[in-house]
């Protein structure tokens, strides 16, 4: 069965047309199209997806072709957008991955040639690789580029320090991805980049942005930091394997909010090599968490340690202005607030939050 849109429409929802397993052939809107996340997931008999004089995608969310079987790209010869060249769909320049089909065979190891300048949003989404080599190292990767690869286990950036970028959900529930090399070269890494990955160990370039969530309910057991490195709130919550966490000599690094939170097997950080700023519930309900080296911190956030029902020892220094709100406290009905008996507290010191120490 071909299904053809003769009329402008703008935006196809999720799920819209799952498991139409007749569909063999698709002609999108000739128009500018958003398209949200599994709106043609288990279309298991889609081979060809075709392209008219003015269909453009302004926005493609997640693995919006995820398990069809589309091998083929067709392409208007006056569309000014796109062009097919054999199982991708590329830019009219070609140096954009857009699409690529879903539906090949890739074998065991892709490799992403140097020509290409930027990946698509969802461009590899549901792909069927094991191995992916990345040769480009100023390469932009977009949103959910590889997210959903099921059978992806290992990543290769390249060795040399470029721009590459990696853009949100990029790697997104990859949950067999348990190795990268590379990734210390890489200063920029969105949201959710690496969240639900299987990866267990990670190093993390100087000066490094990550955003929301970029690690958050991975297996990551270790990770070690470059200096003045920053991370958007929940960067490793709930990273229940995570016992390790290796903080640069030269300092500066910023965690957000909630960063730590959940990370039960956690039992040490140097947190004197941060920037002076522990955020809300930085390492909320860390159980196992022992000690606190707080030297050089400025400011404690609201229930930045409660439930760390194991902090025995903390360190403070002249300098420390804030404790925010429940800083160390007991918080939820099952939880412990910290065990330390003793806590300096600088004349430096202006704030106290209601039930920091309750």
């Amino acid at each position: 069965t071909s299904v053809t849109f003769n009329g402008k429409v703008q935006s196809i929802g999720e799920l819209a047309f799952y498991d139409s397993d007749a569909m063999t052939s698709l002609q999108l809107p000739d128009c500018e199209t958003e398209i949200a996340l599994n709106a043609f997931r288990d279309c298991d008999a889609l081979t060809t997806l075709k392209f008219g004089e003015r269909t453009k995608l302004s926005d493609v969310t997640g693995a919006i072709f995820y398990n069809t079987a589309v091998t083929a790209f067709e392409v208007a010869a006056e569309n000014p957008y796109y062009a097919a060249e054999g199982d991708m769909l590329l830019s009219k320049d070609g140096k954009t991955v857009v699409l690529a089909a879903p539906g090949k065979n890739y074998g065991d190891t892709y490799t992403l040639p140097a020509k290409y300048e930027a990946v698509g949003a969802s461009a590899f989404s549901g792909a069927n690789f094991k191995k992916l080599i990345i040769e480009n190292p100023d390469v932009k990767i977009g949103a959910y580029a590889f997210a959903s690869c099921a059978n992806l286990s290992e990543v290769v950036l390249p060795s040399a320090a470029g721009t590459l970028t990696i853009g949100d959900s990029v790697f997104n529930s990859d949950a067999k991805l348990t190795k990268i090399s590379g990734l210390e070269n890489v200063k920029n890494v969105g949201e959710l980049a690496f969240a639900a990955t299987g990866l267990t160990e990670v190093t993390v370039a100087d000066d490094a942005v990550y955003g929301n969530g970029a690690f958050m309910s991975s297996k990551l057991q270790t990770v070690t930091i470059g200096k003045n490195a920053q991370f958007g709130l929940s960067a490793f919550r709930s990273c229940t394997a995570l016992k390790t966490v290796n903080m640069p000599a030269e300092g500066g690094v910023h965690f957000g909010a909630m960063s730590f939170a959940n990370d039960v097997q956690l039992g040490t950080i140097d947190l004197s090599k941060t920037d002076g700023v522990i955020e809300r519930e930085t390492f909320f309900s860390c159980i196992r968490l022992r000690s606190a080296d707080l030297s050089g911190v400025t400011i404690v956030g609201d229930y930045a340690f409660a439930d760390c029902r194991s902090l025995s020892q903390v360190t403070t220094t002249d300098g420390l202005k804030e404790i925010g709100e429940g800083a160390f406290s007991r918080n939820t009905e099952n939880g412990g607030a910290p065990c330390f008996s003793s806590i300096y507290l600088p004349d430096s010191l202006e704030k106290i939050g209601v039930g920091a120490f309750i």
